[in-house]
Order: C-alpha cells, then sequence, then structure tokens
C-alpha cells in the first residue's frame, strides 16, 4: 500500500457550464489538478487519456479543460479501474447532476437531452477520438426497468415524508478499448509510439493437438476460454480440444509491442490476432488436406469423425484426422509436392489496428478503438442518526459490443462493480498532514469483500462494433461506475438539505460533517447565474 501504485486523484476547480432553454449542455470550463504521486509516467499518462473521453457520453462540443498534474509525496499512480478516465466521467457526471438539480429536470430526463444519440454513431468527438457504436437511450430504458424506476419513485416520495434520506442515481461510464500509443505523442511529441498491434500463433503441433500462443498475461479475465473459443469456431471443433498459452517468451514468438492485459483491448486486438493466425491454419491444412485426399479445396469440410477433429472429402468420403495432418508435415514429409513445401502447420498473425498518428500541432486526433459503455442505477438512503450510507436497490447494464462469452462478461461486471462500490464508500487513501499514509494494511483500508455488496440486478445490451471482426468491444474497466452512481444517488438523497458531493468517496463521517455544513452548503459550493431570454 506504501510501495506499489494508486489510482490517482483529481480536483476540479473553477467549473462553469452553459446550457440552452432545454437543459442541454452547449460548453464547460473547468480547472482539474491531477495527483500522480511521487513521479509521472512518460506521457504524463492522466493528461492523455482522459482526453479518449473528452465529452463522455454528452453530445456537447465546446470546452475548455485546463488540466495540471502535481508531483507529491505520494506513492505513484498507475493503471486501476480505468485509470485517469474515470475521474473525468465522474467531474462530467457531477455536472450533469448539478445542474439537473438546479433546473429542476428529472436525472433520466437530463440525461436524454444531453446523451449522444444512437444514430450518431459512429460518433467525432471534438477532439478527434471516434466512438464506434453504443445505445444510451436503451441502455437507460433497460435498467430503469430492471430497478422498478416508477415504483421506486413511489416509494422515496413516501420515506421523505418520514424524513428519510432516501436517493436515486443514474452513473454513465465509457470503457475505451485497444489505444492507439501514439496518443503519447500529444504530450511528448518525441515519443517513439505510435498504433496498436498484438500476434498470436496458431499450431498444429507433431502430436495433432491445436496450439494457441497469445502474448497477454490474463489474471482472470478468461483469455484462454475466449481464444480457444475462436479457434474452435474456426476449425468447427469444440474448444475443449484447444490448448491456449499465454504470455512472453521466444518460443512462443507472439510478443509484439502492445501486447498485453491492458487497455481493454484483448477481446479487440487479442483475439484479432488469434482469429488471423486460425485463419492461416486452417488455409494451410485446407491446401494440405486437399493434396492428401486429392480433392478440390471447396469439397473440403472440418470436423469431429470417429478418431477426432479431421478434414473430410464430402465427394470421396475420405478424411484424415490432425495427427495425420501433423504427421506429413513433421515425419512423413517427403511425400510432399514442392508447392507445398512451405507449408508448415505453425502459423504467425499481427493485427495492427488502423490507427493514424495524432495531429501533435492541434493534438487531434482517434486515439482508441472501441467504447464499451456500462449504465448503473442506485437506491441509496443515509442513516438520519449514524450517517451511514445503505445501498437499498442497485443495477447494472453493459454494453461491449457483440459478446463472445456471456458468463465472462457477466462476472467481469459483477467485479467491476463490486471495486466501484468499494471505492465509493469503503476504500481510502489517507494520509496526515505531513504525507504519513494512515490507511496501509487491509484492516486500515477497508477493502469490499461479500459481506459488504448488495445483490446486483444485470442486463446488457449488444451494439456491434464496427472495428472488431466479431463486433466485440473491449471491456473490464467500467469500475468507476458505481462511484458514478452512488454520488449522484447520495446528492439526490441531500440535496434538498443543502449538500452538494464533491468528492467520489464518501463515508459516513464526510456525510455527516456536510450535513452539519462543515462542507458542502449549496451556497458556498455553487454560484448558478440565469440569464432570462438568453439561451445560454
Amino acid at each position: 500500500m506504501t510501495s506499489s501504485a494508486h489510482g490517482n486523484e483529481r480536483t476540479f476547480r473553477d467549473t462553469r457550464i452553459a446550457l440552452d432553454e432545454n437543459g442541454v449542455i452547449t460548453a464547460i470550463t473547468s480547472r482539474h489538478i491531477d495527483d500522480c504521486g511521487a513521479y509521472p509516467r512518460y506521457e504524463p499518462l492522466g493528461c492523455v487519456i482522459w482526453s479518449q473521453v473528452f465529452p463522455g457520453v454528452y453530445r456537447f462540443k465546446n470546452a475548455r479543460i485546463d488540466f495540471s498534474q502535481a508531483v507529491t509525496n505520494k506513492c505513484p499512480v498507475g493503471p486501476n479501474r480505468g485509470y485517469s478516465r474515470m475521474q473525468h466521467l465522474w467531474f462530467l457526471e457531477r455536472v450533469v447532476d448539478i445542474c439537473a438539480h438546479e433546473l429542476g429536470i428529472a436525472a433520466d430526463e437530463m440525461r436524454l437531452r444531453n446523451y449522444i444519440r444512437p444514430e450518431e454513431f459512429p460518433y467525432t468527438t471534438p477532439n478527434g477520438c471516434v466512438y464506434d457504436s453504443g445505445n444510451y437511450p436503451k441502455m437507460l430504458e433497460m435498467a430503469k426497468n430492471l430497478i422498478g424506476w416508477d415504483g421506486w419513485k413511489t416509494r422515496q416520495a413516501e420515506a421523505r415524508k418520514q424524513g428519510r434520506m432516501v436517493g436515486i442515481g443514474i452513473g454513465t461510464t465509457l470503457d475505451s478499448g485497444t489505444n492507439n500509443f501514439g496518443q503519447s505523442q500529444i504530450v511528448n511529441p518525441g515519443a517513439p509510439f505510435s498504433g496498436n498491434s498484438q500476434g498470436a500463433n496458431c499450431k498444429l503441433d507433431i502430436y495433432g493437438e491445436v496450439v494457441v500462443a497469445v502474448g497477454s498475461c490474463p489474471q482472470g479475465q478468461g483469455h484462454e476460454t475466449t481464444a480457444a473459443q475462436v479457434v474452435a469456431d474456426v476449425l468447427n471443433i469444440n474448444p475443449d480440444l484447444i490448448t491456449v498459452r499465454t504470455g512472453f517468451d521466444t518460443e512462443r514468438n507472439v510478443h509484439t509491442g502492445f501486447s498485453g492485459t491492458y487497455a481493454s483491448q484483448f477481446a479487440v486486438s487479442g483475439l484479432s490476432a488469434v482469429h488471423g493466425a486460425a485463419q492461416k491454419l486452417k488455409a494451410e491444412m485446407t491446401r494440405l488436406g486437399a493434396h492428401v485426399l486429392e480433392s478440390k479445396p471447396e469439397d473440403l469440410e472440418f470436423g469431429i469423425g470417429a478418431q477426432g477433429p479431421e478434414i473430410r472429402s464430402k465427394s470421396k468420403g475420405k478424411s484424415i484426422n490432425y495427427w495425420g495432418l501433423a504427421n506429413i508435415v513433421n515425419v512423413n514429409s517427403a511425400v510432399l509436392p514442392a508447392d507445398l513445401y512451405e507449408v508448415t502447420l505453425n502459423c504467425r498473425y499481427i493485427w495492427r489496428a488502423p490507427f493514424k498518428v495524432p495531429d501533435t500541432q492541434k493534438k487531434y486526433g482517434n486515439l482508441t478503438m472501441t467504447y464499451a459503455s456500462q449504465l448503473h442505477i442506485a437506491i441509496v438512503e443515509v442513516d438520519r442518526e449514524t450517517f451511514i450510507p445503505k445501498i437499498l436497490d442497485y443495477v447494472a447494464v453493459d454494453d461491449c459490443g457483440t459478446v463472445i462469452n456471456p458468463p465472462i462478461v457477466e462476472g467481469q461486471v459483477y467485479g467491476a462493480t463490486a471495486h466501484g462500490i468499494g471505492a465509493a464508500l469503503l476504500e481510502n487513501c489517507a494520509y496526515d498532514d505531513v504525507g504519513n499514509m494512515l490507511t496501509s494494511t487491509f484492516s486500515d483500508y477497508i477493502p469490499i469483500t461479500a459481506m459488504n455488496m448488495p445483490n446486483v440486478k444485470y442486463g446488457h445490451i449488444e451494439t456491434p462494433s464496427p472495428h472488431s471482426y466479431s463486433g466485440a468491444k473491449g471491456m473490464g474497466e467500467g469500475g468507476a461506475a458505481p462511484i458514478h452512481t452512488i454520488s449522484a444517488a447520495l446528492q439526490d438523497a441531500l440535496f434538498e438539505k443543502g449538500v452538494f458531493i464533491q468528492d467520489s468517496f464518501n463515508n459516513p463521517d464526510s456525510l455527516f460533517r456536510a450535513l452539519k455544513g462543515e462542507i458542502g452548503q449549496a451556497a458556498e459550493l455553487v454560484k448558478v447565474e440565469r440569464r432570462v431570454g438568453s439561451k445560454a
């Protein structure tokens, strides 16, 4: 806790919002101060990654963000729960909620008025990023149905008559995946990075076993399972017959510059590389099978026979299994004609994203390839005597494009939700006035456990990405959605008492002090200027 890496802190100052007469945001100006800990990364990363999601899920085109990064005597910052962009998205969600409350517009209606519309995809943001696909209104509709929105609004009104502080909050977030690493040049034009690529190797080994090697190092995300699915679909066999090897080494020869488990990219770049390698292997097996079975390539079919995986000639009724194919190439190669000498049944494929180097003068360009999205709704009550916030109901809706493995996706959503709830209500890296860390163990830090988790209702939609071969988007870094959502619910619960939620972490102590007026009085925190007759 004191010598590794933490998620970063960001402070927002001097924020001004322009809206038209319908509550549609037209412009934002703000000053962001980023705490990067003991020393910055090479980019600095915090400045660049939030620009991948510059407008969040909203349509505004005009914004001025004055971004500064500060070095402090704290633990260095590292990628965690969707590093950097999630702080900016939290800021945007706070902006939307505060404006909605001030203008008397319902939280769901405020978002519908400002969301990027489904028909506007692919959507180019003011700084050149291209959102591939999405349908935020549909996600909101599904989440409201799952949580029983109208019923909770009725119960909330009844609770408030009893003096109970119950709030309903919505949080919408983006998970930008498959980075254009040329983004580093926006801050450092001399950085020797651009684009994105991943490699994979697919072979039929000497024993007739299909072996796939990928350059990622998964920690439970299911890369082995999904890679096996992709190859099995290509070869028309069961995924259990595929062996997947992960990690970097010279034997597997799959490491490219951006291979790895980060940037929500494996479903797009990693599996695209796996798919390409599998297609190359299938092409070689088809050529070899056509020769052995004395058939035309179009007469062959892949499948499972009496002796396991095989290639069959549909017209001649003959087949050869995978061991037989491997035997010919590895130990019986003298029977091969010269035009099949290059067939190795050991195929490497490099997938490269169609990125261009960003314009370093205009700071403009597409910085990432896919945009998964998450929309959560939480019902939260703050106890009047203890000030402990309690989650009464919770729903999470996810859109990661075409789903490859539904149980893996659902499991990642639950895990990310747990992380986000922990960050919103329990987990806090606290320091004293001279920089000593006060929460250096898990006893002090209070990580979330099954004992703290509410029952989460889950739903998903699919808006396929045009940028990946399968329509899948990268996902898994939507862990901050609960922070947005719980902040919105607390705001809704406490707004009538003059409190604005201005921090992503809220515990009984901070809520007590806010309610007692030590922090958070509306007149002191937010100044609203209405210009009668003006559209801005």
